[in-house]
């Protein structure tokens, strides 16, 4: 699972195969919302319809707003087999309990997704 932010929208290109991306109002209500890869989707639904279904996670309910459209990738960088949640809801339930109040960051990942939007993704990183 990977949080993400709305700010950094050029930084990562997630086609959709269905559904909608994660919006501004997920993020200012903090929605328990998330996006899928179709590998994932399979794997949690079992061909069962992803799309506007519930996942639970970390003991929390989610709603799937999008699934993914198949990418490839390689191990464990592909997002086919990961999901996407906004950043300030994936703060509220892993936080390490190690810093109490305070918000943690394990890793950074970026790509521009076009020369001209390298800037943009130096910005978020």
């Amino acid at each position: 699972m990977q949080a993400i932010e709305l700010t950094c929208g050029p930084v990562r290109v997630l086609h959709l195969e269905e559904g909608r991306y994660i919006n501004e109002v997920d993020f200012a209500e903090h929605r328990p919302v998330l996006i899928m890869g179709p590998d994932a989707a399979k794997k949690i639904f079992q061909g069962r319809r992803a799309l506007g279904a519930t996942a639970l996670v970390n003991g929390r309910t989610f709603q799937v707003v999008g699934v993914l459209a198949t990418s490839g990738g390689t191990c464990f960088n592909s997002p086919d087999d990961q999901a996407f949640v906004p950043l300030g809801v994936a703060q509220g339930i892993f936080n390490a309990p190690r810093y109490p109040g305070q918000y943690t960051v394990s890793s950074l990942r970026g790509t521009a997704v076009s020369a001209a939007n390298v800037d943009a993704a130096e910005v978020c990183i």
